[in-house]
């Protein structure tokens, strides 16, 4: 029975690990194109500075 219970343990710390596997990589890529999109204004501004 106990080691039963320690798998039953482990498949729950694999599924929270999972999940927040998932939660962290969605915040990633969030702010991943947060930082393109700030770069891209950046750029933008860059260009309108520069242009006659």
């Amino acid at each position: 029975m106990a080691l039963i219970r320690e798998i039953d343990d482990l498949a729950t710390a694999k599924q929270r690990l999972e999940t927040e596997l998932k939660v962290q990589g969605a915040k990633l890529a969030s702010a991943l194109a947060e930082r393109d999109s700030a770069l891209r204004a950046l750029g933008e501004a860059g260009q309108a500075t520069e242009s006659p």
